[in-house]
């Protein structure tokens, strides 16, 4: 009998015997190898596994292409163009090797001992469908209130904090707040395709993420114990406004300067913190992007410009070279008005209010707040700020006399802030 790594090329190159028999084993798996044979007009050659049972029993068996799971992996590479044909058209044997190999480990591990054998397979997979057969009858008794605790239970939340477990329930709540849906068991809804009529029409963007996130671990959750995907058919019934998408993208395209004007001038009367009221405001004087303005530097100021992007940052920073011209320059000077008049140094123009040090991160709930006051459709301040900056990127011609003024004010800002992180 001959050892030796089996590759595609050493088995295109073998031919059957004139007769006999001739085993050829692999150096990689043991037990594996290559048979040729010889018959009454020509011969053979197959892939086998030849080896002994946990009873010690000598067993052979051959590898069948066709047969089985371990086709998938051959016939994916032949879809991608991967498997070759040789000269006469057919496939030759060394196509298969790859695949042969893994059929060949799990046989002789099943046969020593180490998998189980195909009946007690067959047994394991009798008992698990049982298991889960019982467990999407318990899902389906279930009403849909139950099942929603039961994924937002904190020892199955997966560390889902508090805070987060309301936020998702407050968006459940907008989902149904009649209790229609909840109060009907999982079999019903999903029976009954009628009960999409009572889904609300419109959802905030922010809930709809929220839910989709809900409803992918609701599923995972009911899957995993042999439930139905019963978030996957509540997602289908989420209807997302999408009219109202479609009215606000219209709306930012033919954005005016007094629509803007008018939104910056309800500002003052908003009953937000002013730190999110003065962040809006500057989001639609500076070219930035909303996330480089909420954690806009004071040091970042040079000489009546603002360089918001680092020199590492260099594929950027050339290009957000941005001048602070006069309403600009009046927003950033009432921050740092706010600021002082609350005691607040920091190295930000928008502090936190619970931490100065850190800047703000989030301005959603003071931007929704104004939309609803001017009676603008629920747009994205990135989007509705972007398209006014491109729109109008040159509102005034800049005034040297104005812009040097700016410019030593500015300078002693940040002197004064300076001279006082050192304890001056």
């Amino acid at each position: 009998m001959a050892r030796r790594l089996l590759t595609e090329e050493f088995i295109d190159s073998l031919e059957p015997p004139e007769k006999g028999e001739i085993w050829i084993a692999d150096t990689r798996i043991r037990g594996f190898g290559v048979r040729l044979w010889a018959s009454g007009h020509s011969g053979g050659k197959a892939y086998c596994v030849r080896t002994t049972d946990t009873n010690g029993r000598s067993v052979r068996k051959t590898y069948a292409p066709w047969d089985g799971a371990f086709g998938t992996w051959f016939m994916r590479s032949l879809n991608l163009g991967d498997v070759r044909v040789n000269e006469n058209g057919a496939f030759p044997l060394s196509a298969f090797l790859k695949d042969a190999r893994e059929w060949a480990e799990v046989e002789i591990a099943r046969l020593k001992g180490r998998l189980p054998s195909l009946e007690e397979q067959k047994q394991l997979d009798e008992e698990r469908q049982r298991v889960r057969d019982e467990g999407r009858a318990r899902i389906e008794a279930l009403s849909l209130r139950s099942l929603v605790e039961e994924v937002l239970d904190p020892n199955r939340s997966h560390g889902w904090s508090e805070a987060y477990r309301d936020r998702l329930r407050h968006a459940f709540n907008q989902f149904d707040p009649t209790d229609e849906i909840r109060s009907r068991c999982i079999r019903e809804l999903l029976d009954d395709a009628s009960s999409n009529d009572k889904i609300p029409p419109s959802i905030s963007s922010g809930n709809f993420r929220l839910l989709k996130s809900f409803f992918n671990a609701m599923d995972t959750y009911s899957f995993g114990i042999g439930g139905p995907h019963v978030g996957r058919i509540l997602l289908s019934r989420l209807k997302y406004n999408e009219q109202r998408r479609e009215k606000a993208k219209d709306f930012v395209d033919e954005l005016e300067i007094e629509d803007v004007e008018r939104l910056l001038k309800a500002l003052p009367g908003l009953d937000v913190d002013w730190r999110a009221a003065r962040c809006i405001e500057a989001c639609f004087q500076f070219r930035a992007p909303v996330s480089r303005v909420m954690g806009g530097r004071w040091s970042e100021i040079v000489d009546g410009y603002w360089v918001p992007y680092s020199p590492a940052e260099r594929k950027n920073w050339h290009f957000y070279l941005e001048r602070i011209d006069q309403q600009a320059f009046e927003c950033l000077k009432a921050a740092r008005q706010n600021a002082l008049d609350e005691g607040v140094q920091s190295m930000f123009w928008f502090p936190n209010k619970e931490n100065p040090e850190v800047p703000i991160n989030n301005i959603d709930r003071a931007w929704n707040k104004l939309l609803s006051v001017v009676g603008w459709p629920r747009v994205s301040l990135s989007n509705a700020a972007k398209t006014y900056k491109q729109r109008y990127s040159f509102l005034e011609w800049p005034d040297p006399e104005k812009n040097e003024v700016i410019r030593k004010e500015i300078l002693t800002w940040n002197s004064v802030l300076m001279y006082k992180k050192r304890g001056g």
